[in-house]
């Protein structure tokens, strides 16, 4: 008997294969990867982290695919009028200085590049009790409203497209 993917698999390739083809042309770094399973809640996660080419640790963007064990389990269980899927988060950290204006900034990219019909939210953090802080980590997540399926395959290559425009419009502020 033959293995028979999961949406998640394949999804999962695609991605890799995307990305990859970015590090190879030397335009991107993938500077992490994790392939998970958590047995806990039987859930799978595969993310991916990359930045641009430069001397700079940031920014960077991790890219995480996840599939829980309702849609697992309705596609291997081949469930009718079930419609299995992944759910995609997209994350971006980088170093700012001034909050109160970069954050802004940032907000501006992000919703220009990624449209206003996705959840945007941005954390600050820093490292407490440095005698003076000398920057500033914004984590700018983006979250989508839908599941992703092997339909929707054009565009998980096409928003590597969107991550890689705007790491160079947060590298270039």
């Amino acid at each position: 008997m033959m293995f028979d993917p999961t949406v998640f698999d394949n999804l999962k390739v695609v991605l890799e294969g995307a990305i990859y083809d970015y590090d190879l042309n030397g335009h991107i770094e993938v500077i992490d990867r994790k392939d998970l399973v958590d047995l806990a809640t039987l859930k799978r996660e595969y993310n991916i982290s990359i930045k641009t080419i430069s001397e700079r640790n940031t920014p960077y963007c991790k890219m995480t695919l996840t599939m829980d064990l309702e849609n697992i389990s309705s596609e291997l269980l081949k469930r009718e009028n079930a419609q299995p899927g992944c759910a995609v988060f997209i994350e971006f950290t980088t170093e700012v200085n001034d909050y109160v204006t970069e954050c802004e900034k940032i907000l501006q990219i992000l919703t220009r590049i990624w449209g206003t019909n996705r959840l945007i939210t941005q954390h600050i953090s820093f490292i407490y009790n440095q005698e003076k802080i000398k920057f500033l980590h914004n984590t700018s997540k983006i979250q989508f409203n839908h599941l992703i399926g092997e339909e929707h395959v054009e565009d998980l290559v096409e928003m590597v497209d969107y991550i890689i425009n705007t790491l160079d419009d947060l590298n270039s502020f």
